[in-house]
């Protein structure tokens, strides 16, 4: 639920610290979570800014695990929330069930990087002039932007504490069928490169919709902009520890296995700041780099301690909660081609910019459906005329099983605005496309 404002990082290790010491439970932590978000766009219409809190409190009682929610940081509420804890615990599941509460351990980096108080400090106002640089009539502009305070502790002694800001820029040049569209992120407003989204945007923009599809078979290219919602999917439905302990995972008998085609690399980066990175994970582990796939080859998803147990495999600190762990500051690998070099390699085909109302409607093939927008004809190896939305339904097991080409220019991009993670990723072409329509 809203609230009026961040509290002071000192004021959460003071609740959290009261709670901990009154807490009557065997063992006790807190998981500390608020971000606020503010956004303008070129339109002038900047809704209000919300601030969201989320304070997961989870207790060892004789052996078993109880947990609880609060969105309200009162000391009243937090006490509240140990006892229902409590209550909880007499029915929670084993020690050999939940992750078992940590102990201190090596200390997380401050990563300063991640905090921007230029970014902290924006308003709507001053968001708005940025938008309004450099575009003309036919030209929109969206900037989203959020600031997040995450504290872990517990009464092992274990504390982590940071902050991080994060904002995400999207550009529209033209209208319909024609309209070109790019985003970037980023956690400092300095490395949000309005200029080179904008240009962006502009070579994207194609004349107005008349064209055709091209005859089957054709290539593909699609923007690092689609390729990062994909790989959002990829990871969610398929590398998550729920997918795995529900076997709703195509990858889960494959592990070792060669699935995808050898220029497909995935992993998870948590410290690396060329994404959006953050230190520790969700229990207040010290994020470490994590192969997921290798030159198309399934190495791990990410791993909780009931599925460590399952597969033999040592627990990621990638937990997002309490019984869900999930690759937060995705790297895919880059190739040494630009974007129009994908274009040319690919000759005859299709370039996709921008996809809307993505959904995987059958996670154990990676089925999935979207709108493509955007869309060009390619003709001789360069992008021509525009052709109106699309239906796309594919499944990524076989769109990521051939590609033709990796772009070299790598975005980050967190189209889904989780504020703790993003996906780093470049183009990428294909050398047939199905299910356009």
């Amino acid at each position: 639920m809203p609230h009026a404002q961040l509290l002071a990082v000192s004021d959460i290790r003071a609740l959290i610290a009261d709670t901990l010491e009154t807490s009557p439970a065997d063992e006790t932590e807190l998981a500390w979570i608020e971000v606020r978000r503010r956004s303008a766009d070129t339109a002038d219409d900047a809704p209000p800014e919300k601030v969201e809190r989320t304070i997961a409190v989870r207790v060892l009682e004789r052996g078993r695990y109880g947990s609880y929610r609060t969105p309200f940081p009162t000391r009243g509420e937090l006490q509240g929330a140990v006892r229902e804890a409590l209550g909880l615990a007499r029915l929670g599941p084993s020690d050999e069930d939940v992750r078992p509460i940590s102990k201190r351990g090596r200390s997380a980096p401050a990563l300063d990087s991640a905090y921007d108080p230029e970014l902290a400090a924006l308003d709507g106002a001053a968001a708005h002039e940025i938008l309004q640089r450099g575009l003309d009539d036919q030209e929109a502009g969206r900037l989203s932007w959020a600031e997040a305070r995450v504290v872990v502790a517990n009464s092992k002694g274990l504390e982590r504490q940071a902050e991080v800001t994060s904002a995400t820029l999207e550009i529209t040049c033209g209208q319909g069928a024609g309209a070109g569209r790019a985003a970037a992120s980023a956690r400092q407003l300095s490395r949000l490169d309005a200029a080179a989204t904008l240009e962006r945007a502009r070579q994207r923009r194609g004349p107005a919709a008349g064209g055709e599809l091209p005859a089957e078979p054709f290539g593909l290219v699609l923007s690092a902009e689609v390729i990062a919602q994909l790989i959002f999917l990829l990871n969610h439905h398929a590398l998550s520890a729920q997918s795995f302990h529900d076997e709703s995972s195509w990858l889960r008998s494959s592990l070792g296995h060669q699935v995808f085609d050898a220029a497909l690399s995935l992993g998870d980066r948590g410290e690396d700041d060329a994404g959006l990175p953050f230190p520790f994970d969700f229990y207040g582990a010290r994020k470490r780099n994590i192969e997921l796939i290798v030159e198309g080859v399934v190495r791990s998803p990410a791993v909780d301690h009931a599925l460590s147990t399952t597969l033999g495999r040592p627990v990621t600190p990638l937990a997002v909660a309490a019984k869900e762990s999930v690759a937060g500051n995705l790297f895919v690998g880059a190739g040494k081609l630009r974007e129009t070099e994908l274009v040319e390699l690919t000759g005859e085909g299709l370039w996709i910019g921008w996809i809307d109302g993505l959904e995987c409607y059958d996670p154990a093939t990676l089925s999935f459906r979207a709108r493509a927008r955007g869309v060009r004809r390619i003709r001789g190896g360069v992008r021509a005329e525009s052709i109106g939305e699309l239906l796309w339904e594919d499944r990524l097991s076989r769109l990521f099983s051939r590609i033709a080409g990796l772009g070299r220019e790598a975005l980050c991009l967190d189209l889904r605005q989780s504020v703790l993670g993003g996906i780093v990723t470049p183009p990428m072409a294909f050398p047939e496309a199905v299910g356009l329509s």
